[in-house]
Protein backbone atom coordinates (compact mmCIF):
# COMPACT_ATOMS: atom_id res chain seq x y z
CA UNK A 1 0.00 0.00 0.00
CA UNK A 2 1.68 3.33 -0.97
CA UNK A 3 0.25 7.14 0.20
CA UNK A 4 1.60 10.52 -0.91
CA UNK A 5 1.45 12.56 2.13
CA UNK A 6 0.91 15.80 2.92
CA UNK A 7 0.44 18.60 5.86
CA UNK A 8 3.31 21.73 6.60
CA UNK A 9 4.29 20.39 10.39
CA UNK A 10 7.75 21.43 10.95
CA UNK A 11 10.30 18.70 11.89
CA UNK A 12 13.40 20.70 13.83
CA UNK A 13 16.06 17.65 14.03
CA UNK A 14 19.69 18.26 13.79
CA UNK A 15 23.03 16.88 14.46
CA UNK A 16 24.86 17.39 17.67
CA UNK A 17 27.29 19.92 16.38
CA UNK A 18 24.33 21.86 14.13
CA UNK A 19 25.30 21.08 11.05
CA UNK A 20 23.37 17.85 9.94
CA UNK A 21 24.63 16.67 6.70
CA UNK A 22 23.29 14.20 3.33
CA UNK A 23 19.96 14.29 5.67
CA UNK A 24 15.86 14.55 4.87
CA UNK A 25 13.64 15.72 7.43
CA UNK A 26 9.82 15.85 6.88
CA UNK A 27 6.43 14.56 7.34
CA UNK A 28 6.00 10.69 6.78
CA UNK A 29 2.75 10.30 7.25
CA UNK A 30 -0.38 12.72 8.72
CA UNK A 31 -2.80 11.09 10.81
CA UNK A 32 -6.68 11.22 10.32
CA UNK A 33 -6.02 12.57 6.54
CA UNK A 34 -7.84 10.79 3.66
CA UNK A 35 -6.06 10.07 0.61
CA UNK A 36 -5.97 7.94 -2.79
CA UNK A 37 -3.40 5.07 -2.52
CA UNK A 38 -3.35 2.46 -5.15
CA UNK A 39 -5.62 0.49 -2.97
CA UNK A 40 -8.13 3.48 -2.95
CA UNK A 41 -9.04 5.69 -0.27
CA UNK A 42 -6.40 5.53 2.75
CA UNK A 43 -6.73 7.13 6.16
CA UNK A 44 -4.14 6.54 8.67
CA UNK A 45 -5.49 6.85 12.40
CA UNK A 46 -2.41 8.40 15.16
CA UNK A 47 -0.05 5.80 16.50
CA UNK A 48 -0.26 3.21 13.30
CA UNK A 49 3.27 3.33 12.55
CA UNK A 50 5.67 2.65 14.76
CA UNK A 51 8.38 4.76 16.06
CA UNK A 52 10.49 1.25 17.11
CA UNK A 53 11.65 -1.90 15.47
CA UNK A 54 13.56 -2.01 12.81
CA UNK A 55 14.25 1.26 10.81
CA UNK A 56 12.71 1.65 6.89
CA UNK A 57 14.27 1.93 3.86
CA UNK A 58 14.92 5.06 2.23
CA UNK A 59 13.93 4.40 -1.71
CA UNK A 60 13.37 5.87 -4.95
CA UNK A 61 9.64 5.35 -6.22
CA UNK A 62 8.70 2.40 -4.33
CA UNK A 63 11.30 0.30 -6.47
CA UNK A 64 13.06 -1.75 -3.68
CA UNK A 65 16.03 -1.93 -6.47
CA UNK A 66 16.82 1.94 -5.70
CA UNK A 67 17.81 2.29 -2.36
CA UNK A 68 19.24 5.46 -1.54
CA UNK A 69 19.50 5.48 1.94
CA UNK A 70 17.91 4.80 5.71
CA UNK A 71 15.14 6.73 7.97
CA UNK A 72 17.69 7.39 11.20
CA UNK A 73 14.85 9.12 13.15
CA UNK A 74 10.82 8.58 13.91
CA UNK A 75 8.86 11.08 15.45
CA UNK A 76 5.05 10.60 16.55
CA UNK A 77 3.46 14.21 17.88
CA UNK A 78 -0.01 12.75 17.71
CA UNK A 79 -0.69 14.81 14.39
CA UNK A 80 1.62 13.17 11.94
CA UNK A 81 4.61 10.70 11.71
CA UNK A 82 7.65 12.86 10.88
CA UNK A 83 11.29 11.20 10.16
CA UNK A 84 14.84 12.04 9.94
CA UNK A 85 16.64 10.25 6.97
CA UNK A 86 20.55 9.62 6.00
CA UNK A 87 21.28 9.41 2.35
CA UNK A 88 23.92 6.74 1.36
CA UNK A 89 27.64 7.97 0.03
CA UNK A 90 26.79 6.27 -3.24
CA UNK A 91 25.67 7.19 -6.92
CA UNK A 92 22.34 6.68 -6.51
CA UNK A 93 22.47 8.74 -3.09
CA UNK A 94 23.95 12.09 -4.49
CA UNK A 95 21.49 11.86 -7.48
CA UNK A 96 18.52 11.75 -5.18
CA UNK A 97 19.93 14.34 -2.56
CA UNK A 98 20.57 16.52 -5.29
CA UNK A 99 17.01 16.35 -7.09
CA UNK A 100 15.92 16.95 -3.31
CA UNK A 101 17.88 19.77 -2.90
CA UNK A 102 16.80 21.01 -6.62
CA UNK A 103 13.03 20.32 -5.00
CA UNK A 104 12.49 17.82 -8.09
CA UNK A 105 12.23 14.96 -5.75
CA UNK A 106 10.69 16.94 -2.77
CA UNK A 107 7.63 14.70 -2.23
CA UNK A 108 7.50 11.07 0.01
CA UNK A 109 5.57 7.88 0.00
CA UNK A 110 5.53 5.23 2.58
CA UNK A 111 5.35 1.40 2.12
CA UNK A 112 3.39 0.18 4.72
CA UNK A 113 2.06 -4.00 5.21
CA UNK A 114 -0.89 -3.57 7.08
CA UNK A 115 -1.85 -5.03 10.01
CA UNK A 116 -4.84 -4.00 11.48
CA UNK A 117 -7.73 -2.53 9.77
CA UNK A 118 -11.37 -0.78 9.43
CA UNK A 119 -13.24 0.64 6.89
CA UNK A 120 -15.08 3.59 7.53
CA UNK A 121 -17.50 5.00 4.53
CA UNK A 122 -15.47 3.09 2.19
CA UNK A 123 -12.10 4.36 3.52
CA UNK A 124 -9.58 1.57 4.49
CA UNK A 125 -8.05 2.97 8.16
CA UNK A 126 -4.94 1.64 9.18
CA UNK A 127 -4.79 0.91 13.03
CA UNK A 128 -1.40 -0.81 12.86
CA UNK A 129 1.29 -1.92 10.46
CA UNK A 130 4.54 -2.69 9.81
CA UNK A 131 6.62 0.37 8.01
CA UNK A 132 8.65 -1.14 5.33
CA UNK A 133 10.32 1.82 3.41
CA UNK A 134 9.98 5.30 2.50
CA UNK A 135 9.95 6.29 -0.72
CA UNK A 136 10.85 9.82 -2.27
CA UNK A 137 8.84 11.03 -5.36
CA UNK A 138 8.47 13.97 -7.22
CA UNK A 139 4.72 14.33 -6.75
CA UNK A 140 2.51 13.28 -4.13
CA UNK A 141 -1.28 13.02 -3.85
CA UNK A 142 -1.71 17.24 -2.29
CA UNK A 143 -0.17 20.09 -3.17
CA UNK A 144 1.50 20.65 0.30
CA UNK A 145 3.34 17.21 0.21
CA UNK A 146 6.86 18.52 0.83
CA UNK A 147 10.36 17.39 2.16
CA UNK A 148 10.62 19.86 4.62
CA UNK A 149 14.50 19.94 5.20
CA UNK A 150 17.34 19.08 2.42
CA UNK A 151 20.40 19.12 4.11
CA UNK A 152 23.22 18.35 2.14
CA UNK A 153 26.54 19.82 3.27
CA UNK A 154 28.52 16.76 2.70
CA UNK A 155 28.44 16.44 -1.68
CA UNK A 156 26.08 18.47 -2.97
CA UNK A 157 26.38 22.59 -2.67
CA UNK A 158 23.31 24.75 -3.48
CA UNK A 159 23.29 27.10 -6.15
CA UNK A 160 24.59 30.31 -5.28
CA UNK A 161 22.00 33.07 -4.63
CA UNK A 162 21.72 35.35 -7.67
CA UNK A 163 23.83 38.90 -6.34
CA UNK A 164 21.30 41.61 -6.44
CA UNK A 165 22.66 45.08 -7.82
CA UNK A 166 23.23 47.68 -5.43
CA UNK A 167 21.23 50.94 -6.52
CA UNK A 168 23.15 54.10 -5.52
CA UNK A 169 21.71 56.59 -3.18
CA UNK A 170 21.15 59.07 -5.40
CA UNK A 171 22.72 62.58 -5.23
CA UNK A 172 21.89 66.05 -3.99
CA UNK A 173 22.51 67.55 -7.43
CA UNK A 174 20.61 64.29 -8.77
CA UNK A 175 17.99 64.88 -6.64
CA UNK A 176 17.08 68.60 -7.74
CA UNK A 177 17.94 67.10 -11.62
CA UNK A 178 14.67 64.83 -11.45
CA UNK A 179 12.52 67.42 -9.31
CA UNK A 180 13.22 70.13 -11.52
CA UNK A 181 9.76 71.35 -14.04
CA UNK A 182 10.44 69.63 -17.41
CA UNK A 183 8.55 71.39 -20.08
CA UNK A 184 7.33 69.06 -22.73
CA UNK A 185 8.51 69.36 -26.36
CA UNK A 186 5.59 69.83 -28.63
CA UNK A 187 4.50 66.41 -30.71
CA UNK A 188 5.12 66.24 -34.50
CA UNK A 189 1.74 66.02 -36.05
CA UNK A 190 0.60 62.07 -36.65
CA UNK A 191 0.32 61.31 -39.80
CA UNK A 192 -1.77 58.14 -41.06
CA UNK A 193 0.02 55.58 -43.09
CA UNK A 194 -1.59 52.80 -44.12
CA UNK A 195 -0.85 49.70 -41.65
CA UNK A 196 2.54 47.64 -42.28
CA UNK A 197 3.64 44.12 -41.97
CA UNK A 198 6.37 44.03 -39.03
CA UNK A 199 8.65 40.88 -38.17
CA UNK A 200 8.53 40.95 -33.91
CA UNK A 201 11.51 41.26 -32.74
CA UNK A 202 11.49 39.70 -29.18
CA UNK A 203 11.88 35.83 -29.10
CA UNK A 204 8.86 34.17 -28.62
CA UNK A 205 8.51 32.05 -24.87
CA UNK A 206 9.40 28.28 -25.50
CA UNK A 207 6.52 25.72 -25.38
CA UNK A 208 7.26 24.72 -21.74
CA UNK A 209 7.75 28.59 -20.65
CA UNK A 210 4.03 29.17 -22.01
CA UNK A 211 2.50 25.79 -20.61
CA UNK A 212 3.89 26.74 -17.15
CA UNK A 213 2.66 30.74 -17.03
CA UNK A 214 -0.59 28.81 -18.08
CA UNK A 215 -0.90 26.60 -15.20
CA UNK A 216 0.51 29.17 -12.79
CA UNK A 217 -2.60 31.20 -13.86
CA UNK A 218 -0.36 33.93 -15.18
CA UNK A 219 -1.33 33.64 -19.18
CA UNK A 220 1.40 35.06 -22.11
CA UNK A 221 0.19 37.50 -24.48
CA UNK A 222 1.58 36.52 -27.38
CA UNK A 223 2.15 39.84 -30.04
CA UNK A 224 3.34 41.28 -32.57
CA UNK A 225 2.93 37.88 -34.48
CA UNK A 226 3.13 38.08 -38.61
CA UNK A 227 0.79 36.62 -41.10
CA UNK A 228 -1.66 34.67 -40.02
CA UNK A 229 -0.99 32.05 -37.25
CA UNK A 230 -3.66 29.81 -38.61
CA UNK A 231 -1.18 28.71 -41.03
CA UNK A 232 1.52 27.21 -38.53
CA UNK A 233 -1.35 25.05 -35.92
CA UNK A 234 1.07 24.12 -32.56
CA UNK A 235 3.04 27.21 -32.33
CA UNK A 236 0.55 27.99 -29.44
CA UNK A 237 0.07 24.78 -27.68
CA UNK A 238 -2.97 23.62 -25.75
CA UNK A 239 -2.37 23.35 -21.72
CA UNK A 240 -3.64 20.48 -20.10
CA UNK A 241 -4.58 22.13 -16.53
CA UNK A 242 -6.03 20.23 -13.32
CA UNK A 243 -6.70 16.48 -12.40
CA UNK A 244 -8.02 14.47 -14.47
CA UNK A 245 -11.69 14.22 -13.93
CA UNK A 246 -13.59 10.97 -13.55
CA UNK A 247 -17.13 10.14 -11.77
CA UNK A 248 -15.82 7.06 -10.74
CA UNK A 249 -14.83 5.86 -7.39
CA UNK A 250 -13.79 3.59 -5.06
CA UNK A 251 -16.52 3.70 -2.53
CA UNK A 252 -17.99 -0.03 -2.40
CA UNK A 253 -21.35 0.49 -0.13
CA UNK A 254 -22.39 -3.43 0.38
CA UNK A 255 -19.00 -4.60 0.45
CA UNK A 256 -17.56 -2.53 3.15
CA UNK A 257 -20.68 -2.62 5.22
CA UNK A 258 -20.86 -6.36 5.50
CA UNK A 259 -16.87 -6.96 5.48
CA UNK A 260 -14.35 -7.46 5.03
CA UNK A 261 -12.55 -9.79 7.06
CA UNK A 262 -8.79 -11.23 6.61
CA UNK A 263 -8.34 -13.80 4.46
CA UNK A 264 -7.41 -17.49 5.77
CA UNK A 265 -4.84 -19.08 3.84
CA UNK A 266 -6.17 -22.36 1.72
CA UNK A 267 -8.15 -22.62 -1.11
CA UNK A 268 -10.92 -23.98 -0.18
CA UNK A 269 -11.24 -23.13 3.65
CA UNK A 270 -13.79 -23.84 5.96
CA UNK A 271 -16.11 -21.85 8.40
CA UNK A 272 -18.87 -23.27 10.66
CA UNK A 273 -21.87 -23.69 11.29
CA UNK A 274 -24.43 -25.54 14.11
CA UNK A 275 -26.28 -27.82 12.16
CA UNK A 276 -28.04 -29.72 15.26
CA UNK A 277 -28.54 -28.64 18.18
CA UNK A 278 -29.03 -30.37 21.63
CA UNK A 279 -32.56 -31.35 23.00
CA UNK A 280 -34.54 -30.14 26.49
CA UNK A 281 -37.59 -31.76 26.45
CA UNK A 282 -39.76 -32.25 29.95
CA UNK A 283 -39.63 -35.55 32.20
CA UNK A 284 -42.08 -38.04 31.41
CA UNK A 285 -41.62 -39.15 35.36
CA UNK A 286 -39.45 -39.07 38.07
CA UNK A 287 -36.40 -41.21 37.09
CA UNK A 288 -37.39 -41.32 33.44
CA UNK A 289 -34.57 -40.30 31.17
CA UNK A 290 -34.51 -36.93 29.99
CA UNK A 291 -34.28 -35.67 26.25
CA UNK A 292 -31.22 -36.01 24.64
CA UNK A 293 -30.32 -35.28 21.13
CA UNK A 294 -26.33 -34.58 19.59
CA UNK A 295 -24.87 -31.24 19.30
CA UNK A 296 -23.53 -31.36 15.35
CA UNK A 297 -21.90 -28.57 14.05
CA UNK A 298 -21.07 -28.63 9.96
CA UNK A 299 -18.00 -27.20 7.96
CA UNK A 300 -19.52 -24.78 5.56
CA UNK A 301 -16.98 -24.49 2.57
CA UNK A 302 -15.58 -21.15 1.39
CA UNK A 303 -13.87 -21.14 -1.96
CA UNK A 304 -12.13 -17.70 -3.38
CA UNK A 305 -12.83 -16.23 -6.39
CA UNK A 306 -9.70 -13.94 -8.06
CA UNK A 307 -10.28 -10.22 -9.54
CA UNK A 308 -8.11 -8.46 -11.40
CA UNK A 309 -6.96 -6.80 -14.54
CA UNK A 310 -3.62 -5.45 -16.40
CA UNK A 311 -3.01 -3.58 -18.80
CA UNK A 312 0.79 -2.84 -21.23
CA UNK A 313 2.21 0.86 -21.71
CA UNK A 314 4.85 0.85 -24.04
CA UNK A 315 7.72 3.26 -22.80
CA UNK A 316 6.81 5.92 -25.12
CA UNK A 317 3.16 6.39 -23.99
CA UNK A 318 5.42 6.57 -20.70
CA UNK A 319 7.76 9.08 -21.79
CA UNK A 320 5.61 11.30 -24.24
CA UNK A 321 2.08 11.19 -21.77
CA UNK A 322 1.25 12.84 -18.63
CA UNK A 323 4.22 12.36 -16.58
CA UNK A 324 1.63 11.01 -13.44
CA UNK A 325 0.55 8.35 -16.36
CA UNK A 326 1.29 5.18 -14.58
CA UNK A 327 -0.41 6.29 -11.03
CA UNK A 328 -3.52 7.45 -13.24
CA UNK A 329 -3.76 3.82 -14.53
CA UNK A 330 -3.30 2.14 -10.85
CA UNK A 331 -5.58 4.55 -9.54
CA UNK A 332 -8.39 3.39 -12.27
CA UNK A 333 -7.57 -0.07 -11.99
CA UNK A 334 -8.44 0.44 -8.11
CA UNK A 335 -11.48 1.94 -9.05
CA UNK A 336 -12.35 -1.04 -11.24
CA UNK A 337 -11.31 -3.14 -8.97
CA UNK A 338 -13.73 -1.70 -6.25
CA UNK A 339 -16.41 -1.76 -8.99
CA UNK A 340 -15.98 -5.12 -9.87
CA UNK A 341 -15.86 -6.31 -5.76
CA UNK A 342 -19.37 -4.20 -5.33
CA UNK A 343 -20.79 -6.19 -8.13
CA UNK A 344 -19.90 -9.67 -7.08
CA UNK A 345 -21.80 -9.22 -3.42
CA UNK A 346 -24.15 -7.37 -4.68
CA UNK A 347 -24.85 -9.19 -7.59
CA UNK A 348 -23.36 -12.57 -7.36
CA UNK A 349 -23.73 -13.65 -3.64
CA UNK A 350 -26.75 -11.74 -2.49
CA UNK A 351 -29.45 -11.15 -5.57
CA UNK A 352 -28.74 -14.59 -7.08
CA UNK A 353 -29.68 -15.94 -3.80
CA UNK A 354 -32.77 -13.85 -2.72
CA UNK A 355 -35.22 -15.49 -0.43
CA UNK A 356 -38.77 -15.98 -0.54
CA UNK A 357 -39.50 -12.48 -1.53
CA UNK A 358 -42.85 -12.84 -0.44
CA UNK A 359 -43.38 -8.92 0.58
CA UNK A 360 -42.60 -6.68 -2.79
CA UNK A 361 -42.50 -3.80 -2.81
CA UNK A 362 -44.77 -2.46 -5.73
CA UNK A 363 -44.71 1.06 -5.29
CA UNK A 364 -42.16 3.07 -3.37
CA UNK A 365 -43.76 6.08 -3.16
CA UNK A 366 -47.14 4.51 -1.15
CA UNK A 367 -45.38 5.22 2.17
CA UNK A 368 -48.31 3.17 3.79
CA UNK A 369 -47.25 0.26 1.74
CA UNK A 370 -43.37 0.49 2.20
CA UNK A 371 -43.97 0.64 5.81
CA UNK A 372 -46.03 -2.42 5.66
CA UNK A 373 -44.34 -4.61 3.66
CA UNK A 374 -40.83 -3.96 4.91
CA UNK A 375 -42.26 -5.46 8.57
CA UNK A 376 -43.96 -8.03 6.74
CA UNK A 377 -40.31 -8.59 5.02
CA UNK A 378 -38.53 -8.15 8.96
CA UNK A 379 -41.08 -10.88 10.44
CA UNK A 380 -40.70 -12.87 7.42
CA UNK A 381 -36.76 -12.89 8.34
CA UNK A 382 -37.20 -13.54 11.72
CA UNK A 383 -39.69 -16.31 11.33
CA UNK A 384 -37.33 -18.27 8.55
CA UNK A 385 -33.35 -17.37 9.73
CA UNK A 386 -34.32 -17.04 13.74
CA UNK A 387 -32.51 -13.07 13.61
CA UNK A 388 -33.34 -9.95 13.09
CA UNK A 389 -32.53 -7.91 10.02
CA UNK A 390 -29.80 -5.55 10.10
CA UNK A 391 -29.24 -4.09 6.93
CA UNK A 392 -31.69 -2.56 3.77
CA UNK A 393 -29.85 -2.49 0.43
CA UNK A 394 -31.30 -0.12 -1.52
CA UNK A 395 -30.72 1.37 -5.82
CA UNK A 396 -30.62 4.77 -6.07
CA UNK A 397 -33.83 5.36 -7.79
CA UNK A 398 -35.56 4.10 -4.91
CA UNK A 399 -33.87 5.78 -2.26
CA UNK A 400 -35.25 8.78 -4.51
CA UNK A 401 -38.67 7.44 -4.08
CA UNK A 402 -38.72 6.49 -0.12
CA UNK A 403 -37.81 10.10 0.28
CA UNK A 404 -40.39 11.95 -1.62
CA UNK A 405 -42.56 8.74 0.04
CA UNK A 406 -46.12 9.80 2.08
CA UNK A 407 -48.77 8.40 4.24
CA UNK A 408 -51.96 8.26 3.63
CA UNK A 409 -52.27 11.54 5.93
CA UNK A 410 -49.75 13.35 3.92
CA UNK A 411 -46.54 13.17 6.03
CA UNK A 412 -43.26 12.10 4.50
CA UNK A 413 -42.47 7.98 6.26
CA UNK A 414 -38.73 9.30 6.61
CA UNK A 415 -38.47 12.76 7.09
CA UNK A 416 -35.05 14.52 7.38
CA UNK A 417 -35.97 17.70 9.00
CA UNK A 418 -37.32 17.58 12.50
CA UNK A 419 -38.76 13.96 12.61
CA UNK A 420 -42.15 13.87 14.97
CA UNK A 421 -42.47 9.78 15.66
CA UNK A 422 -41.14 9.31 12.46
CA UNK A 423 -40.44 5.79 11.47
CA UNK A 424 -36.71 6.39 10.17
CA UNK A 425 -34.93 9.09 8.75
CA UNK A 426 -32.98 10.13 5.49
CA UNK A 427 -29.98 12.47 5.57
CA UNK A 428 -31.32 14.33 2.80
CA UNK A 429 -29.94 14.73 -0.93
CA UNK A 430 -26.60 15.14 0.07
CA UNK A 431 -26.08 11.89 2.01
CA UNK A 432 -26.66 8.64 1.27
CA UNK A 433 -27.04 7.31 5.05
CA UNK A 434 -30.86 6.79 6.43
CA UNK A 435 -32.77 4.10 8.99
CA UNK A 436 -35.69 3.28 7.66
CA UNK A 437 -37.49 1.49 10.42
CA UNK A 438 -34.16 1.38 12.38
CA UNK A 439 -32.11 -0.80 9.56
CA UNK A 440 -29.13 0.50 8.10
CA UNK A 441 -29.29 1.69 4.80
CA UNK A 442 -27.48 0.95 2.16
CA UNK A 443 -27.90 2.56 -1.38
CA UNK A 444 -25.99 0.29 -3.81
CA UNK A 445 -26.23 0.89 -8.01
CA UNK A 446 -24.14 -2.41 -8.31
CA UNK A 447 -26.86 -4.64 -7.27
CA UNK A 448 -29.88 -6.03 -9.03
CA UNK A 449 -27.89 -5.82 -12.91
CA UNK A 450 -29.17 -9.63 -13.19
CA UNK A 451 -32.69 -10.45 -15.14
CA UNK A 452 -35.48 -9.38 -12.95
CA UNK A 453 -34.17 -5.90 -12.05
CA UNK A 454 -34.20 -6.39 -8.05
CA UNK A 455 -34.46 -2.87 -6.06
CA UNK A 456 -34.23 -3.59 -2.81
CA UNK A 457 -32.89 -6.23 -0.33
CA UNK A 458 -33.50 -6.96 3.43
CA UNK A 459 -30.99 -8.95 5.11
CA UNK A 460 -29.44 -10.50 8.34
CA UNK A 461 -25.59 -9.52 8.08
CA UNK A 462 -24.92 -12.68 10.54
CA UNK A 463 -25.89 -15.00 7.57
CA UNK A 464 -22.87 -13.42 5.77
CA UNK A 465 -19.28 -13.08 5.93
CA UNK A 466 -17.03 -11.69 3.29
CA UNK A 467 -13.10 -12.23 3.02
CA UNK A 468 -10.45 -10.18 1.43
CA UNK A 469 -6.44 -10.38 0.10
CA UNK A 470 -6.61 -6.74 -1.61
CA UNK A 471 -3.18 -7.54 -3.39
CA UNK A 472 -3.42 -4.08 -5.29
CA UNK A 473 -0.56 -3.18 -7.91
CA UNK A 474 1.83 -5.32 -9.81
CA UNK A 475 3.98 -3.87 -12.15
CA UNK A 476 6.66 -5.95 -14.03
CA UNK A 477 9.04 -4.23 -16.99
CA UNK A 478 9.13 -6.27 -20.41
CA UNK A 479 12.50 -5.18 -21.54
CA UNK A 480 11.54 -7.40 -24.84
CA UNK A 481 8.92 -4.68 -25.97
CA UNK A 482 9.83 -1.79 -24.20
CA UNK A 483 7.00 -1.91 -22.21
CA UNK A 484 5.46 -1.73 -18.61
CA UNK A 485 2.59 -4.39 -17.67
CA UNK A 486 0.64 -3.16 -14.65
CA UNK A 487 -1.52 -5.48 -12.68
CA UNK A 488 -4.04 -5.26 -10.29
CA UNK A 489 -5.80 -7.55 -8.31
CA UNK A 490 -7.16 -9.12 -5.55
CA UNK A 491 -8.96 -12.25 -3.72
CA UNK A 492 -12.65 -12.75 -2.44
CA UNK A 493 -14.92 -15.23 -0.42
CA UNK A 494 -18.07 -15.55 0.61
CA UNK A 495 -19.08 -17.65 3.78
CA UNK A 496 -22.86 -18.40 3.47
CA UNK A 497 -24.46 -19.69 6.76
CA UNK A 498 -27.82 -19.70 6.21
CA UNK A 499 -28.29 -17.33 2.71
CA UNK A 500 -30.62 -19.53 1.27
CA UNK A 501 -32.70 -19.97 4.35
CA UNK A 502 -34.85 -16.79 4.73
CA UNK A 503 -32.10 -14.16 5.83
CA UNK A 504 -32.90 -12.22 2.84
CA UNK A 505 -36.13 -10.56 1.90
CA UNK A 506 -37.96 -8.18 -0.73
Amino acid sequence: MKITLSNPIELDVAAEDGTPRRTLTGIAVPYGVDANASTGPVRFEAGSLPTDGPAPKLIRDHDLSQPIGIVTARVDTGEAMLFEAKISATGAGDEALTLAADGVLDAVSVGVEVEKFHYDAGVLVVESGRWRELSLVPFGAFDAARVLDVAASDDVEPAPEPETPETPEPSEEDTMTESAPVEAAEAPAQIPTAPIAVAASPKLPSVGAYVAAQLRGEPMRIQAATGNTSDVPGVIPSPLVGEVFDTMTTERPIFSALGPRAMPAGDPFYARKVTQHSSVGIQAAEHDALSSQAYQVSKVQVDKVTLGGYLDLSEQEILYADENVVQLVIEDMAKVYAEATEQWVGDTILYSNAGLATATVTDWTDGDEVVTDLYAAAAEIKENFGRMPTHLIIRSDVWASIGAAKDSGGNRIFPYLGPSNAAGTLAGATSLTGNPLGLSLIVSDDFGLTPGDRKALMLSASCLTIFEDLRGALRVEQPATLSTRLAFRGYVAAANYSISNGCLAL
